[in-house]
This record gives C-alpha cells, sequence and structure tokens, in this order.
C-alpha cells in the first residue's frame, strides 16, 4: 500500500474527503491544534492537502480522483503518476490520532536564548533560537563543522539553557 496526496477544493475540503472515501479509498487528514485569539482551534496541519492510500486494488483508478467532487487534483510526478510519499510517513502520523500535537509551545521561546537539542539526529547539540517560524517551528542557528547552521524543529525538541 501507498499514500498519495490530493489537493481539495476551497472551502468543499470536507465534500471531497466524504466522496473519495464514498469511492472507497482510505484518506487521513492530520489536524493541529494552535492557539487563537478566541481560544484553541483545530486546523489542517498540511491546509487543503489530504493522504489518499493506494492499495493495489486502486493503484490502477487513481485518476478517477482527478474528477472527484471537492478535489482540485492528485499531486503527479514527472511521469504524471501520483507522487507516492516515503513508507511509514502517513503510518506514524495516524498512530498519533487524528490531532496531532499541539505546537503552541514554540512562543515559549525567544530569539537569542541558549537552546540544547533534546531529540532527533541533533539531539545533545546547543544552539541560539534564531527565529520563530510562522508553522509554530523554530530555527535554531548552530555552528558546525566551522560554518553557521539553522536547523528548523519541533519546540518540544528543544530546552532552553542559561545564557552564558
Amino acid at each position: 500500500m501507498a499514500w498519495c496526496v490530493v489537493l481539495l477544493k476551497p472551502k468543499q475540503e470536507q465534500i471531497g474527503i466524504e466522496q473519495i472515501n464514498a469511492q472507497g479509498f482510505k484518506t487521513f487528514r492530520p489536524m493541529l491544534h494552535k492557539k487563537h485569539k478566541d481560544g484553541i482551534k483545530t486546523i489542517p496541519m498540511f491546509g487543503r492537502y489530504l493522504f489518499v492510500e493506494l492499495t493495489f486494488a486502486f493503484n490502477e483508478r487513481w485518476q478517477v480522483l482527478n474528477s472527484t467532487r471537492g478535489v482540485i487534483r492528485v499531486i503527479t510526478s514527472v511521469a504524471l503518476k501520483p507522487s507516492i510519499l516515503p513508507v511509514g510517513w502517513v503510518e506514524n502520523m495516524i498512530r498519533q490520532g487524528d490531532v496531532i500535537k499541539d505546537f503552541s509551545d514554540v512562543m515559549q521561546f525567544k530569539v537569542g536564548e541558549t537552546l540544547q537539542i533534546m531529540d532527533g539526529p541533533f539531539e545533545g547539540q546547543v544552539g541560539v533560537c534564531h527565529s520563530i517560524k510562522n508553522n509554530n517551528r523554530l530555527a535554531v542557528l548552530f555552528y558546525l563543522l566551522g560554518k553557521e547552521t539553522v536547523v528548523v524543529c519541533s519546540p518540544d525538541a528543544a530546552k532552553r539553557l542559561k545564557n552564558a
């Protein structure tokens, strides 16, 4: 089984999801909790993009998705076949549940603070908060191999250190 990506029409996202599901395809649209002036809102993690599973039975009829109500198109590769996501990528998100962890913790950090990465490939590295991205991610500046490198990470993966 493989997962492809479908772009949904604006303001018709729910119709597109329902129509694709009615055709027998399995779909997944991860959601995020985001702080808003009116409280916490649940929003799609990837905007109008939807993940659609292509099993062997549906692999030959993926083109039907392009003419589905609420759908703009299937994202395709150069060969005009669906662009397939890396194996296990969607499944890992599904295991986390329909609503992915709240990334609003990013606001606890300030530009210029010293941070230590606590998880992932840069675990243990110390850097400086370079910027806070619009998608509630941290850009951390490291000095690696004699040059500056900016790495973007989740706020959960970083810990504030006292500035020296």
